[in-house]
């Protein structure tokens, strides 16, 4: 095969191993690569999924090759622009495997001679280059996993959770690298899998571990970058210094880290007090408590401007906290200028740093939840600008786009979000709500399947995930498994006895909805988005307008997808529905 393929408007290069469109190169993963250059090879012809996996997992290799390999091929898709239901390029053929479409453009003649009389010149200068430099490949991805404390302090634990956080936000910021996120690295954190497999279940080239220590007034943190698709060393180094000069050793780790990538350092663009760094890094430890430690992590944040009144993203993580208390559903926490407060330090921090994703994220944030959507749209494209990586950017974008019906766009967005969040249950929820309000109920079933399986831990998201699986097959006519996915959904004890008469229903799926609706233990709990959605399945429009109007007086988040939800369809017309969409500021009203 040779080693530059073209078709339509892409180039494949397989000895550089690039793709680019029209000339301009697409960053493509490892695998995903690998697949398009074995159907490319086989064009016209079915590939099996087991062919796929045995290409891309060694014999042995233990992983889910099901959804590695779904995930793979999803990534090539999104680069080459294609899609599942109207494929160009990539056909999924039935539950056998893919084939790659469209015929491969033949050489340009005079091309060709000089292609023959290369080919042994080639071979010479790969097997030098192969013998001097080994299996190396072009790292265009990599995950920053959690630096391991060492300190015999557990109060330390924020300075190593720090010290990751920060190289992810330096990394983030280099031109041409994905990086993922902080959310779904974590969870990996005193993990004991084997290294490649953890680089495999979050799509990397590459991986970087350590450790920090410190001791007294002393810091050392080691580092080492490892390729992730073989567990090959290839760089550590060890650093120490005092802790006043904690931000040059963070520079430095990250400077020589990207060296070693072929990377450029962003650096800040000024310095900052190493005593304001400290206490942000311990307001961000607080920030990212599961529920978030709002009132601690405020004072940090406001200790290190004490110490340094122009530290912008100490200015930032202010924001970030005033605004996610102000909406937050957890408990009755917000206070009433909680959103302004928000937006005034959000803005003080862009004066400081224009290019902080953080606080641009922030304000389209704050927004859309004063349906204010030019200015929305505005900010969250201004974040991914200045941080294609910020992965908090892209989820919220997505949210902003399904409440215009924008889908293809929403789920490009998700799926950028996935790649940068892999493990992130945000990340997998933007992308299956995404495909179920396009109407891709298959997609969006196989997302929830995949969401059932990383999550088995949390009952009520089990709970939450099983109800929302019902309901799609429903849609596509499968009632007796949406039945049974409905009940599934009632696991807790409370409610065993009406998990119990629903089991005993005879009618099918819509009797089990009423006979659900009728029960008065759950007329008093369910949520209101909730009873207007199993309303609104049964044509109840009276049901349906009502919890409507309650949902979106409660403010409740899934109220903001009252515009895209197709099942409203039938109440679209009522004035009360048109006033809801006014007051969301989604339609004008009549």
């Amino acid at each position: 095969m040779p080693d530059l393929i073209r078709f339509d408007v892409f180039e494949v290069n397989l000895r550089s191993r690039e793709l680019r469109k029209k000339g301009i190169p697409i960053s493509l993963q490892e695998q995903p690569f690998r697949i398009l250059e074995i159907l490319v090879a086989a064009a016209g012809n079915v590939v099996t999924r087991e062919e796929l996996a045995a290409a891309l997992w060694p014999s042995g290799t233990f992983v889910e090759f099901d959804r590695g390999l779904n995930t793979a091929v999803n990534k090539l898709r999104v680069a080459l622009g294609d899609s599942a239901e109207e494929p160009r390029f990539i056909e999924t053929v039935g539950r056998r495997g893919y084939r790659f479409k469209v015929s491969r453009a033949k050489p340009r003649l005079r091309h060709t001679i000089a292609a023959g009389a290369a080919v042994i010149v080639l071979i010479a200068f790969a097997f030098q280059h192969f013998a001097t430099n080994g299996q190396q490949r072009a790292i265009r991805s990599i995950a920053v996993l959690p630096l391991a404390n060492l300190s015999n302090d557990r109060q330390q634990e924020f300075f190593a959770d720090g010290m990751t956080d920060q190289l992810i936000t330096d990394l983030a910021k280099m031109q041409g690298l994905s990086v993922i996120s902080h959310q779904s690295v974590m969870q990996f954190k005193a993990s004991r899998l084997p290294l490649t497999q953890i680089a495999r279940q979050l799509g990397v080239d590459a991986v970087i571990e350590g450790s920090v220590v410190r001791s007294g007034s002393r810091v050392r943190v080691t580092a080492q970058l490892l390729d992730g698709r073989s567990d090959r060393h290839l760089w550590a180094s060890e650093y120490e210094r005092e802790i006043g000069d904690v931000l040059a050793l963070q520079d430095d780790v990250a400077g020589d880290i990207a060296e070693q990538i072929g990377a450029k350092l962003v650096r800040a663009s000024s310095p900052i007090k190493s005593t304001a760094y400290l206490l942000y890094l311990r307001g961000r430890y607080q920030l990212n408590e599961l529920p978030p430690n709002f009132d601690p992590a405020i004072a940090l944040f406001q200790q290190a401007i004490k110490e340094d009144a122009n530290f912008a993203a100490a200015y930032a993580g202010l924001a970030d906290c005033y605004a996610t208390r102000a909406y937050s559903q957890m408990k009755p926490l917000g206070r009433a200028n909680d959103a302004q407060t928000a937006r005034s330090f959000a803005e003080k921090a862009l004066r400081l740093d224009p290019t902080l994703a953080e606080a641009y994220t922030t304000l389209g944030y704050l927004d859309l939840r004063a349906f204010d959507y030019r200015f929305a749209e505005s900010n969250f494209q201004r974040a991914i600008a200045a941080n294609p990586n910020y992965v908090k950017a892209h989820h919220q974008y997505v949210l902003h786009l399904i409440r215009f019906k924008r889908f293809d766009e929403a789920i490009r967005e998700a799926r950028i979000a996935l790649q940068l969040d892999p493990i992130s249950f945000h990340a997998h929820n933007g992308l299956a709500n995404s495909l179920a309000f396009a109407g891709r109920n298959a997609e969006a079933m196989e997302r929830i399947r995949i969401m059932l399986n990383l999550y088995p831990a949390y009952a009520e998201l089990q709970s939450s995930l099983h109800f929302r699986l019902s309901l799609l097959l429903h849609e596509v006519g499968r009632d007796s498994e949406a039945a049974s996915e409905f009940i599934r959904s009632l696991d807790e004890p409370k409610v065993a006895p009406l998990a119990a008469r629903l089991k005993a229903t005879r009618g099918g799926f819509a009797e089990i909805l009423r006979t659900y609706l009728q029960d008065p233990a759950v007329t008093e709990s369910e949520d209101d988005w909730t009873l207007a959605t199993l309303y609104a399945f049964l044509g109840n429009r009276e049901g349906a307008l009502e919890h409507l109007e309650r949902a979106c007086a409660k403010h409740q988040n899934e109220a903001s997808s009252i515009n895209a939800d197709s099942h409203f369809d039938f109440v679209r017309a009522d004035p009360r529905f048109q006033t809801l969409l006014a007051k969301m500021n989604l339609r004008a009203p009549r």
